[in-house]
């Protein structure tokens, strides 16, 4: 899945730089901020109050390409994605995670009205820096190599002329820890963004 999503966002890369003169080709900046969470579970049994939404930033650059009502949208964002975990966590509860990554969504975009358009897609999320966990205080308490993750992506967007506006939700696919336990990531994404 890892190695689709790359060759995927490569292909669509490319086929948007070479794209006919009379296809509709935009680059633009964007910023936003994302809400995080995870779904955790042990054996194959969910565990309430692990995790809870934090927020981070992220910025970077967005590539759109369209005909008429269908395009294709590929970002590539540097995310500081947090985690707050919770009670189940026994000693260690109530502290919170910063994820640093670079974000990449290839998102086919469908305009379902001129100013209002529906995305989805997956993405690619890899790792950079540490991943450093923290105690509810601010102290340090761990620091090591992030992992990557994938997942399925979809959105809405709202366009006023080099305006736009986007909210996403993205679906991790990939488990973070060792089977049987389970951690998934997912997020909201909140964007706006400059296009030319």
């Amino acid at each position: 899945m890892k190695n689709f999503l790359k060759i995927g966002s490569i292909l669509c890369l490319g086929a948007m730089l070479s794209a006919p003169a009379h296809a509709l080709v935009g680059f633009g900046i964007k910023g936003g901020v994302n809400l995080n969470n995870a779904s955790y579970s042990v054996g194959g049994t969910a565990v309430d109050n692990s995790f809870k939404s934090g927020m981070g930033f992220m910025g970077g650059l967005g590539i759109e390409a369209g005909m008429g009502p269908i395009g294709l949208l590929v970002d590539v964002l540097y995310a500081q994605r947090k985690y707050v975990f919770g009670s189940a966590f026994g000693s260690s509860a109530d502290g919170y995670i910063t994820a640093p990554s670079i974000y990449i969504p290839v998102q086919a975009k469908f305009s379902l009205m001129p100013m209002f358009a529906f995305t989805a897609g997956g993405y690619y999320s890899l790792a950079i820096g540490k991943s450093k966990t923290y105690s509810a205080a601010g102290n340090e308490l761990t620091s090591e190599d992030g992992d990557p993750d994938f997942g399925a992506v979809a959105g809405i967007s709202l366009n006023l002329a080099m305006l736009s506006i986007e909210a996403r939700y993205n679906l991790g696919l990939k488990n973070q820890d060792t089977d049987p336990d389970s951690l998934k990531l997912n997020s909201i994404d909140l964007l706006i963004g400059y296009m030319f």
